[in-house]
C-alpha cells in the first residue's frame, strides 16, 4: 500500500477543499426542502448484548416491542461495537474514527480531536436536517456546544421548522449497569431466577440467578420504553416518513461482557426497520435477518447514504445500507482501553494456580503474598525473595462495616485507601479486594483472572 506524506501546506489545503466541497454540498441540500428525504429515529438502550432480546432468539426474554420492530425490519445478526465499554464506543459513533487513531481509546479521557474530524450531527445539519440527542453525550472529547440542535432529557424533534427532516436519538438506560447494583426483593422480580439459563462460565449460584433475572426485569423496563417511542412516532403521524434504528451501544451487563473483548463485550443488537416508502433503502424484506458484519465506525456514513449525502473522506467505516452502501465487512476491528480511572491489575483464585498479576510483578523483582482474595501466600518465583521491603505487595478483602460495602458496590473511593472494584466470590456473594503497597499506602485494585480465562 502507497502511503502519502502531506506536508503542513498540502494537508491544510486537502482539508480546505474537503470542506468547501461539503459547504457547498449542504448549502445545496439546506435549500432543498425535505422532499423525499427520511426522518431518522436512533433508540439505543445501554449495556445488554442480544441474548436479552427475545428475536435474537431468547424466548425468556420479554421484549416485545423490540421484536415487533425486528418482524417490520431488518435484524443484524452481526453488529458489533468498538469497544466493550461506552464513552470510547460513543467517541467512534460522533466522529465515524477509530478512537484508537484520534486518542481517544480510554474511558473518560475527553482528548481533544483533530479539527479535520466533523462530528456527524454537523454534517447532517449543513444537510438541512433538526439534529436532536436526549440526552447522553458521554463522547470521551472535550464538552461541545454547537453540535446539535437540542441535546437534553427535553431534546425533542418537534420543535424543527414545518417539513424539515429530523435525526433524533433517544437513549434510555434502564438496562445500564447500575441497576443490578441493588438486589430487589425476590418477591418483586417478574422473571423467575429458577428459570435463567446462565452461561457455562458463570457459577450457578441463588446470587447470580437473581442478578440475571433482575436484568431481564430491566430489560422489559427498556423495551417499554421503545414501545412508547415508537407509539409517539405513529400518533404524530410520521411512521411512514421515519427511519427507526435501534441498537445497544456495548455488550454487558454481568460477569465477563461489558469491559471483556468478547463477544458478550463486543457484540449487540441492532434492527432497523424501513417504512414503505424508503424500502429501496433496505437490505431486504420485512422480516430479513442478515449476517453482514456491522461496525460503529459504519453508522456515520450510513447515515449520510440514507439522506443521500457525499460520505466524507475522513470517515473510516462504510455505509452498510442506502445509496452509498460499500462492500460487505470481512472483519469488523475492536480494542480495549483504558477502563476506568486507572489501568486494570488482574488476580486469579488459587485452585487456577496462575496469578496474573504475580506474574506482572513479579518481572519487576516483586515479591507477593497474598490473603483474602487468591488463597495462601505464595511468591512470584520459587527461591527469588525481593530484597526490598517496599517492594512487598499484600492483597486484602474487605469484608467489615456496611459503610466499607457500601462504598465498594458503589465504587467509590474509601477515604484514606483506595479507589475499589466490584468483585465475585467463587460463591456468587460480591467483595472488594484491592492490593496496597505496604510502605507507601499506595492502592491498587484487583480483578479476578478466571473471568478473562473463561
Amino acid at each position: 500500500m502507497q502511503v502519502q506524506i502531506f506536508s503542513r501546506r498540502n494537508f491544510l489545503k486537502s482539508v480546505g477543499l474537503a470542506s468547501s466541497s461539503m459547504i457547498a454540498g449542504s448549502f445545496i441540500f439546506a435549500c432543498s426542502g425535505k422532499k423525499d428525504r427520511p426522518n431518522i429515529l436512533w433508540i439505543t438502550s445501554e449495556d445488554n448484548s442480544p441474548t436479552y432480546v427475545g428475536c435474537y432468539g431468547n424466548k425468556f426474554a420479554a421484549t416485545p416491542n423490540i421484536d415487533r420492530l425486528a418482524a417490520e425490519g431488518i435484524l443484524y445478526e452481526n453488529a458489533f461495537s468498538t469497544a466493550p465499554v461506552c464513552a470510547p464506543t460513543r467517541s467512534t459513533i460522533i466522529t465515524g474514527v477509530y478512537p484508537v487513531s484520534m486518542g481517544t481509546q480510554h474511558i473518560r479521557s475527553t482528548n481533544a480531536i483533530p479539527d479535520s474530524i466533523i462530528l456527524y450531527p454537523l454534517l447532517l445539519r449543513q444537510a438541512g436536517y433538526y439534529c436532536t440527542n436526549n440526552h447522553k453525550e458521554d463522547y470521551n472529547i472535550p464538552k461541545r456546544s454547537d453540535v446539535w440542535d437540542e441535546s437534553s432529557n427535553k431534546a425533542t424533534f418537534k420543535n424543527r421548522k414545518p417539513d424539515q427532516p429530523f435525526f433524533a436519538i433517544f437513549n434510555f438506560a434502564e438496562s445500564h449497569e447500575h441497576v443490578i447494583h441493588k438486589p430487589l426483593p425476590l418477591k418483586e422480580l417478574r422473571h423467575d431466577p429458577a428459570k435463567v439459563e446462565l452461561p457455562p462460565y458463570l457459577p450457578d449460584t441463588p446470587e447470580i440467578r437473581h442478578d440475571w433475572a433482575q436484568y431481564y426485569d430491566k430489560v422489559e423496563d427498556m423495551d417499554k420504553r421503545v414501545g412508547e417511542k415508537l407509539d409517539e412516532i405513529k400518533k404524530e403521524g410520521l411512521a411512514e416518513d421515519t427511519i427507526v434504528f435501534y441498537y445497544s451501544d456495548h455488550g454487558g451487563v454481568l460477569p465477563r461482557s461489558k469491559r471483556f473483548c468478547y463477544d458478550t463485550g463486543l457484540k449487540v443488537p441492532m434492527v432497523i426497520r424501513f417504512p414503505k416508502k424508503y424500502q429501496h433503502l433496505a437490505p431486504g424484506k420485512p422480516g430479513t435477518r442478515t449476517d453482514r458484519l456491522v461496525s460503529f465506525v459504519d453508522l456515520p456514513p450510513t447515515l449520510l447514504s440514507l439522506i443521500g449525502a457525499p460520505v466524507a473522506k475522513f470517515l473510516q467505516g462504510s455505509a452498510f445500507v442506502g445509496k452509498e452502501q460499500g462492500k460487505p465487512r470481512e472483519y469488523v476491528y475492536s480494542f480495549r482501553g483504558r477502563m476506568d480511572e486507572r489501568y486494570d491489575m488482574g488476580c486469579g483464585r488459587s485452585e487456577i494456580k496462575s496469578f496474573a498479576i504475580v506474574r506482572i510483578l513479579c518481572r519487576s523483582g516483586f515479591t507477593v503474598s497474598t490473603s483474602g482474595i487468591c488463597g495462601r501466600p505464595r511468591q512470584c518465583v520459587p527461591g527469588k525473595k525481593c530484597t526490598k521491603k517496599e517492594n512487598v505487595i499484600k492483597f486484602r478483602a474487605f469484608s467489615g462495616s456496611q459503610s466499607l460495602r457500601k462504598n465498594c458496590m458503589t465504587r467509590q473511593p474509601i477515604p484514606g485507601k483506595s479507589t475499589i472494584w466490584p468483585m465475585i466470590r467463587p460463591t456468587g456473594k460480591r467483595f472488594c479486594g484491592c492490593a496496597k503497597r505496604v510502605v507507601t499506602g499506595l492502592w491498587m485494585c484487583a480483578i479476578p483472572v478466571s473471568f478473562l480465562r473463561a
